[in-house]
């Protein structure tokens, strides 16, 4: 079997880079686990907020990622003919009289940022200091679009179901063998397992986990994302709400954090009105870096050997614009803004 492009990987890094080369005409053949149920791609909360931390601001690098984010499902859609981006409401109840005022003093600057006017929210929650608006955010229904993509790929034959065997990985003059497969390049989008990559070891990983609560919650509208103190509700549909998110730096267990899922009942029991239920716990590793630098690019000394993987927190948000540019390096062609940076890639070297 000859390809261009091995991709390894089908989380969102691996279907969006997979997708962007077949639209520009290159060959691709993806591997993947497609039986691993919790990966971060498919745990992730999938928002595309134009702001960032509680100081509410939005630089000029998470502005760009937003409206390009934005832009680019927006296209995607077209391309797989299925419906994977919503825009609607993010509304943060602010837990005390400082963060209340420190949101009124960055929504005089921030064309996102305003005060809830209408108090639809009284039925549902706690609201004793109000409740500010962060709109449009979007959120990517991100299994519906790794699922679309998968068949798509399985249905042209460009998907093999399999646990990647890097033992099996030659590098040959011409590119790399694998198995019974000749690819001219093999890119690694292998999300929280690149940690344990021989070809990357001296890239700095800083490998965290997160844990999620599923939750059933009859009755609440699910036409808007809310926030309070460190936990947000992402609606799923059929009155379930994604409930996240923790960092845990300590990897080496993926059993659920009870003590975290203790402490975020407690407050969703002082911010609900609702009766609400916990229907699972989830916990995944994700891939991250020092600085939320993606790490993506060529490396310098094995030929044909690369790696889009890093995204980290904000990887719905980031991958359409680097998948972009990375493409466009491979491609042979340069981009007129800033983005993909082989040269400051090879430093890691």
């Amino acid at each position: 079997m000859q390809t261009e492009y091995l991709i390894v990987g089908q989380g969102i890094a691996g279907t969006l880079l997979s997708g962007e080369l077949l639209r520009r005409g290159k060959e691709v053949l993806v591997i993947d686990d497609t039986n691993a149920a919790y990966t971060s791609s498919k745990m992730a909360g999938a928002l595309i907020n134009p702001v960032a931390g509680r100081k509410w601001d939005c630089s000029e690098s998470q502005e760009q990622f937003y409206h390009y984010a934005l832009s680019y499902y927006s296209r995607l859609e077209q391309d797989i003919e299925s419906d994977v981006l919503t825009k609607l409401p993010l509304y943060i109840f602010h837990p005390n009289g400082e963060e209340h005022t420190l949101f009124a003093l960055q929504e005089r600057d921030n064309v996102y940022l305003s005060e809830t006017e209408h108090n639809f929210w009284i039925e549902y929650f706690q609201g004793k200091y109000g409740v500010g608006t962060i709109q449009p955010v979007g959120l990517i229904n991100n299994r519906k679009l790794l699922h679309t993509w998968q068949t798509i790929l399985r249905d042209k034959g460009l998907l093999i179901d399999a646990v990647f065997d890097i033992n099996a990985l030659n590098i040959v003059a011409n590119g790399i063998d694998y198995k019974d497969i000749k690819a001219d390049k093999v890119i690694f989008c292998e999300g929280a397992s690149g940690v344990s990559n021989p070809f990357f070891s001296s890239l700095p990983f800083t490998e965290n986990a997160g844990d999620v609560l599923i939750l059933h919650i009859p009755g609440l509208p699910s036409d808007a994302v809310y926030h309070y103190k460190d936990v947000r509700l992402i609606p799923l549909g059929e009155n379930r709400f994604w409930c996240g998110s923790n960092y845990r730096w300590n990897v080496s267990s993926l059993v659920p954090d009870k003590q975290w899922a203790s402490a975020t009942r407690l407050t969703l029991e002082e911010w609900l009105k609702i009766p609400f239920e916990i229907s699972d716990h989830l916990v995944a590793r994700r891939p991250t870096t020092a600085g939320q630098f993606p790490l993506i690019g060529m490396h310098p000394r094995y030929n044909g050997i690369g790696i889009f993987n890093g995204l980290g927190t904000r990887g719905f948000s980031s991958a359409p614009f680097w998948v972009a540019s990375f493409a466009d390096y491979l491609s042979g062609i340069n981009r007129s803004v800033k983005g993909y940076d082989q040269e400051r890639f090879n430093r890691y070297f």
